[in-house]
């Protein structure tokens, strides 16, 4: 015997003259009877309320707000006025009422009932607690009857007479005709489908326009060919050298492990860069010399490696070029299913014969990517695959390419290019007579010596 207590706004509906009618032609009352039952049923649904029960020729109906349940009688009073016979009066009042059983009880009820016994045909007539809800709905017009004793009512109740005069800015639907109602509520796991569709829809569009695309690298090249040895420098984080979700620092480091996991955390941009540069007509120092040769001269840091000159970094690595980088976004966000990130790099490559400039660019990678899932399931495992790929997919191809750009964008060393071309017509030829002197030095086999006799 389930029974719980509650704020409602409960509505009767009652048909004027319905006993009269009865009596002149019963077979007329009784259809009309279903014709009212499917009329309330259906915008009682529309209007998201309760059908608690149909008492002879009334209805019994409850709503969770005040305004369903105003509009919910406007609709059906413009309904009945193109029925022939079905002339309704409607009472609504809010109060606190008692739910059993699939039957609904309490002062609430009896107040509702009063009022509409009370209305004119085809009017509303409601308590001032209905009002007082309804009184700055621009679509509700209502007006003060009068203040009245109901019967088995200890208080007096203030009476106002409600219209609906507009559906159209109403959220619960839409009203193109007043005998096709439309249920427009929707549930809850329909509401979640469309914010999920939308967000899909929305994380396409993203991957449309932002996926790997690639701001135009900028660069300034001044005169001089590039020399042949080059020695790429550790490069300098400027970023946080924090992992953040939503600007949200989920690492907390010091300074210090700040500062070296800056210095090392750059190292991958650092040698995508330096393998595409091995690709080109340039002869590279391996990364450990680098490191190690800086590391010995007490050079751990981004501070200490400024303030040494390219001219002396020159001579320690033996290269006639070094290059500078800073890595100005480093940033990764990830939150449940959807991850972004964003890598920038500066680059300049400087003459140590005399310190000159003449090569700078610029180039950064930017990217959404987005899973959609539409179980608890697919969330979680969408989630873990999202995390993972953006960690040891995602960033690794990304420095992969901003080194690509940075490198194609670089002139092409004619002179190097040249010496290359020298040495390896040289090694053809040095290779080729050697295979003379191989082939000269083979005996003839035993078939081909031939004896002549005296």
């Amino acid at each position: 015997m389930s029974q719980s207590r509650q704020l409602a706004a409960i509505m009767f509906t009652d048909i004027a003259g319905y006993t009269s009618l009865m009596e002149k032609d019963e077979q007329k009352a009784i259809e009309l009877l279903k014709i009212n039952r499917e009329l309330q049923k259906s915008n009682i649904e529309k209007y998201r309320g309760r059908w608690i029960k149909e008492m002879g020729d009334g209805v019994l109906a409850s709503f969770s707000t005040v305004t369903d349940a105003v509009m919910c009688a406007g609709a059906i009073q413009k309904a009945s006025e193109n029925i022939t016979d079905l002339k309704l009066r409607i009472g609504i009042h809010l109060g606190e009422v008692v739910f059993e059983n699939n039957d609904v009880f309490g002062d609430g009820v009896n107040i509702a009932s009063r009022l509409q016994a009370l209305a004119p045909v085809g009017g509303i007539f409601v308590s001032e607690a209905i009002y007082k809800n309804v009184i700055n709905k621009k679509e509700i017009t209502s007006e003060f009857i009068r203040e009245e004793i109901l019967k088995n009512v200890s208080a007096s109740v203030k009476i106002y007479e409600v219209k609906v005069e507009s559906y159209s800015g109403y959220k619960s639907g839409s009203q193109n005709d007043s005998n096709k109602y439309v249920n427009f509520s929707i549930s809850n796991k329909k509401r979640i489908f469309i914010w999920i569709s939308l967000l899909v829809i929305f994380g396409i569009l993203i991957y449309y326009f932002l996926l790997y695309k690639t701001k135009p690298v900028t660069q300034e090249i001044k005169q001089g060919n590039i020399e042949k040895t080059i020695a790429v420098l550790p490069f300098v984080d400027h970023g946080s050298a924090q992992f953040v979700v939503n600007k949200v620092p989920l690492t907390f480091r010091d300074e210090e492990t700040q500062a070296a996991w800056s210095w090392t955390h750059a190292n991958r941009l650092r040698r995508a860069l330096t393998g595409y540069l091995a690709q080109r007509e340039f002869a590279i120092v391996n990364l450990h010399t680098v490191d190690t040769v800086l590391a010995d001269h007490g050079i751990t840091d981004a501070n200490a490696l400024q303030s040494v000159p390219p001219e002396q970094l020159g001579q320690w690595l033996h290269a006639d070029t070094v290059v500078y980088g800073d890595v100005n976004h480093y940033e990764a966000y990830y939150a449940f299913l959807l991850a972004n990130w964003h890598i920038s790099v500066d680059v300049r490559m400087v003459a140590t014969a005399d310190g000159h400039k003449f090569f700078t660019a610029a180039g950064s990678r930017y990217s959404v990517d987005l899973r959609p899932a539409f179980s608890l399931m697919d969330m979680a495992v969408n989630s873990v695959l999202t995390l993972l790929q953006l960690r040891d997919v995602n960033l690794a191809r990304a420095e992969e390419e901003v080194g690509r750009e940075v490198v194609l964008r670089l002139p092409i060393a004619e002179r190097n290019v040249a010496t290359l071309v020298a040495d390896a017509h040289t090694l053809s030829d040095t290779e080729g007579r050697k295979s003379v002197v191989m082939l000269d030095t083979i005996p003839a086999p035993m078939w081909m010596q031939v004896s002549v006799g005296p």
